[in-house]
């Protein structure tokens, strides 16, 4: 897998993960009554432990699908 599309592949998971928690973080808020006129976002530490983990989580599958990938071009070319 080429580095810029694990990159994309990379970027793309990040928006929507982030996306996606903070759904969560509004639901917990709200005590599991989500108003999207209401939304609210989290103070700098909980943001940056947010995209911490995210990217983190991000990273680790971008890399598993390139190294998955690699591994089935390899045996594609063997068999």
């Amino acid at each position: 897998m080429k580095w810029y599309i694990m990159f994309i592949q990379f970027a793309v998971t990040c928006f929507f993960f982030f996306i996606e928690a903070l759904f969560h973080f509004n639901i917990g808020k709200s005590n599991g009554d989500l108003d999207i006129d209401k939304i609210i976002l989290p103070d700098r530490k909980e943001t940056f432990l947010l995209c911490s983990s995210i990217a983190l989580c991000a990273a680790l599958s971008s890399i598993v699908s390139g190294v998955i990938e690699r591994y089935l071009v390899e045996k594609d070319k063997t068999d």
